[in-house]
């Protein structure tokens, strides 16, 4: 998911600036799934973050950008205001995007593959809250 998002012109549909990944897809000690973006528009600088649990995950999917489903809107998006690093929680919804990529198909086979040895292994692993 690195390579994707360092190589994508976009992560989201609803971000079109420029983008930069400031802290690249990682896994929590609790679970959680998260990607730190700064985006450049005319005026100035925002970021955006994307978090969320992996037991929370359904299936990779895509559409124009490759997708992580979950069953509800269990995926998190913070963003700041233009000039500022102060994330806010903006919403809640049931697709965490992960970008473009040229070669879809390959590259969604090799998520779906990863995804399926995370379940395995690191599912198994996260502390119960």
């Amino acid at each position: 998911m690195n390579r994707i998002i360092s190589t994508t012109r976009s992560q989201h549909w609803a971000y079109e600036d420029s983008m930069i990944v400031v802290q690249p897809f990682r896994i929590s000690p609790e679970g959680i799934l998260s990607v730190l973006t700064r985006y450049f528009s005319g005026t100035g600088s925002y970021l955006v973050r994307f978090e969320v649990p992996l037991s929370a995950i359904r299936e990779v999917d895509h559409d124009i950008y490759i997708i992580l489903v979950t069953g509800e809107d269990e995926v998190k998006l913070y963003d700041s205001p233009v000039g500022s690093d102060q994330l806010k929680l903006k919403g809640t919804r049931n697709l965490f995007h992960v970008g473009l990529v040229e070669d879809e198909g390959e590259t969604i086979e090799n998520l779906r593959q990863l995804w399926e040895s995370l379940k395995k292994h690191h599912l198994q692993t996260i502390p119960v809250q």
